[in-house]
């Protein structure tokens, strides 16, 4: 490629650069609201999934606004809160001794407000969804022998979404802003299982996954099963979905 043509295309790319800017920053002349700019943060995760969860959200012309949200859930043993729901953590022949989770998500999204100019009252939106959690577990199985086996296994969740979302959002004269949506999607995802069985005998493989799979069939959004291998080590990359999920906010936030 000539010099002269490379100069010309990074002549476009940096005019389109700054035509997106201007686009995301501007504002028009009429708009009614003068913040355009939240910051919000979602209280009522932090109590009850142990989850640091704030967005941002950008105006950007009249009825028009894009945003953010990160949602990081704090390393923790989920086994106390699993039977919150519905998760049983030991079976006839099986005990779970440990489930460790953690993980993200990034949630960005463009919203419309229906009655008034951008950010405050009736809005409809589009949202997207990208995810990454962990997890760590520990499961005992009871074989008959003296000393029981146990499953030593983590679990690599990733996936992706879509979906649209209605809501309302009031903004006070001080700034403070108060929001909540629901919103319905479908999400899509990828599993990566690695494990490792100790103290169970090449006879017992068989009968050791079975007992680990009744704990598993209690999360249908894992969509898992261990494999019958004759070996120790377990892994399998599986895809799950899609299927559909709701989702729902209460934030608190600071306009300005």
């Amino acid at each position: 490629m000539k010099m002269t043509s490379i100069r010309k295309f990074g002549n476009l790319a940096v005019i389109l650069m700054f035509a997106l800017f201007n686009l995301l920053t501007g504002h028009s002349q009429a708009q009614y609201n003068s913040h355009y700019n939240i910051v919000k943060v979602t209280p009522i995760k932090l109590g009850l999934q142990r989850a640091l969860a704030f967005s941002y959200e950008r105006v950007l012309k009249d009825q028009h606004s894009v945003g953010m949200g990160f949602s990081g859930v704090f390393p923790w043993n989920a086994l106390n809160t699993a039977g919150l729901i519905g998760i049983e953590s030991s079976g006839e022949n099986w005990a779970v001794d440990e489930f460790r989770f953690s993980g993200f998500t990034l949630s960005p999204e463009y919203r419309f407000y229906l009655l008034e100019d951008a950010p405050e009252n009736l809005y409809a939106g589009v949202f997207g969804r990208y995810f990454q959690y962990n997890a760590e577990t520990s499961v005992n199985i009871e074989l008959g022998g003296s000393t029981p086996g146990d499953l030593q296994a983590d679990f690599r969740f990733r996936g992706l979404g879509l979906g649209l979302e209605v809501g309302y959002q009031k903004i006070w004269k001080s700034g403070f802003t108060f929001d909540y949506h629901l919103g319905l999607g479908l999400t899509g995802a990828g599993l990566n299982l690695r494990g490792q069985l100790n103290n169970v005998l090449p006879d017992q493989i068989g009968t050791a996954i079975d007992e680990v799979n009744q704990f598993l069939d209690q999360i249908p959004i894992l969509n898992v099963a261990l494999p019958d291998q004759d070996n120790f080590n377990i892994r399998t990359p599986v895809a799950s979905g899609p299927w559909p999920v709701l989702r729902g906010s209460l934030s608190l936030g600071y306009a300005f």
